[in-house]
């Protein structure tokens, strides 16, 4: 089974004018090549940082597009990632990036820089064990509290979305994310969407 990142990278090889991502700003969507080429520049812009395997960045923009997308440049860093929206209380923001430790932080700035990058192509090679993630809980009695995911579950979660053997999802299927992107489903869906081929809105 490829992984997800190599499945898209064969995917921009394959179908690269095939729309992919949309969202309120982005109506036209983006392509497996726009992806590519995009996640391509976050990848290069953490490698110039001398961001590696299990460093964790900080993905701090408004729900969308831009988040996927820095989502999948981190992966193809080796690197993980922990996800807050712009929106959040600031004194939140500032306890996750404190807790996991974020060695960098892609924000609306950040954003500016990443697209001036020359996007980077391949991946680097991790462990199934490697950190890919963590999913910051509520909170709701106290501060929030990370749960580390690895690699290995992202692949695992791709296995699971199936129905005796077959995948439920299929490229003619559409996806719309309403539930905020911190959360473990919302995350384990997007995966799969991406990976089975079928578009995000």
């Amino acid at each position: 089974m490829n992984t997800l990142i190599e499945k898209l990278e064969l995917q921009a090889r394959e179908n690269p004018k095939e729309t992919i991502l949309f969202d309120e700003t982005v109506t036209k969507g983006i392509t497996y090549e726009d992806l590519h080429e995009l996640s391509g520049k976050v990848y290069a812009w953490l490698k110039y940082q001398g961001i590696g395997r299990e460093d964790f960045i900080l993905i701090n923009l408004a729900r969308g597009v831009l988040p996927v997308v820095a989502i999948i440049g981190i992966l193809k860093a080796g690197a993980a990632f922990a996800l807050v929206e712009e929106n959040y209380a600031p004194e939140r923001i500032e306890y996750i990036r404190k807790d996991c430790s974020c060695k960098s932080e892609i924000n609306r700035n950040a954003w500016k820089e990443i697209l001036k990058c020359e996007p980077l192509d391949g991946h680097e090679q991790t462990d199934a064990h490697d950190a890919a993630y963590a999913i910051y809980t509520s909170g709701t009695t106290g501060n929030p509290k990370g749960v580390l995911h690895e690699y290995g579950n992202i692949e695992e979660c791709i296995r699971s979305v199936n129905y005796e053997g077959n995948p439920i999802i299929s490229e003619k299927d559409r996806g719309a994310l309403l539930a905020p992107m911190n959360f473990v489903a919302t995350i384990m869906m997007l995966f799969c969407v991406l990976y089975c081929g079928g578009s995000r809105a």
